[in-house]
């Protein structure tokens, strides 16, 4: 509910929050973006920034130890032939 907030001041005329207050991505996350996302063609819907990745995660019992990393597209096509279900 915080962080609704948070947008929704971001988006009122009446608020004066900048927009990288709003923006509050994980370090972390951002580590992962710059060196394992895929950039994509449009800005952050929060912040603007040009520099907007998107990652994807695969998760699933028969992945194993593998399970909850980050996967590239074409990787994830290959684990499809290779595992069972799993959730992207």
């Amino acid at each position: 509910l915080q962080r609704r907030h948070t947008l929704e001041a971001l988006r009122s005329p009446q608020v004066d929050l900048s927009a990288p207050t709003a923006c509050d991505a994980d370090p972390m996350l951002v580590r992962a973006a710059m060196h394992h996302g895929e950039p994509l063609n449009h800005d952050c819907p929060v912040c603007e920034s040009p520099r907007l990745a998107l990652l994807r995660h695969a998760f699933g019992h028969q992945l194993g130890q593998y399970s909850g990393r980050i996967r590239t597209l074409d990787e994830l096509e290959e684990m499809e032939h290779q595992f069972g279900e799993f959730h992207v």
